[in-house]
């Protein structure tokens, strides 16, 4: 493989470290989301908001599917990933904010 000027980044000469930094991250978004995603139809039961909750980000999922790739072109797989993870983690955070 080319040195220096390669544009594979350090994953391409790792890939075993890559993957297992790919899968905590994974593991950490999703073990604070699922269980969350479980709770909220119990938790925010004024005016069914769980519910109505669940179901736009079911729908944004759904909706994302069709601009996920342009997305991944333009920003590259690991910004694209960041992002995507952090919209997890304001979506787990806003289910912490007291009222």
């Amino acid at each position: 493989p080319p040195r220096g000027g390669s544009s594979r980044g350090a994953g391409a000469r790792r890939p075993r470290a890559a993957l297992l930094r790919l899968t905590a991250g994974f593991f950490l978004v999703f073990a604070a989301f699922i269980p969350l995603q479980l709770l909220q139809s119990s938790l925010n039961q004024a005016r069914g908001v769980g519910t109505w909750s669940l179901g736009v980000v079911y729908l944004a999922f759904g909706l994302s599917g069709f601009v996920a790739p342009a997305i991944v072109r333009r920003l590259g797989e690991r910004v694209a990933l960041a992002l995507s993870s952090l919209t997890y983690a304001a979506y787990t955070a806003a289910n912490f904010a007291p009222g």
